[in-house]
């Protein structure tokens, strides 16, 4: 059986959860994408960069 995510009050909390946790052994079933914008966009560009 999987664990629970813990509820994270603060970004800190989150940082310091990932760093340290096994996320293999946590239920992400209910984890949906997410995309975030802060400001619309009138153009994209694209940029190659050598290894």
């Amino acid at each position: 059986m999987k664990k629970k995510l813990p509820r994270l009050p603060t970004d800190k909390a989150a940082e310091d959860f990932v760093a340290t946790a096994d996320l293999t052994d946590y239920d992400l079933s209910r984890m949906t994408p997410m995309r975030f914008e802060f400001q619309p966009k009138d153009r994209s560009i694209t940029m190659r960069l050598s290894e």
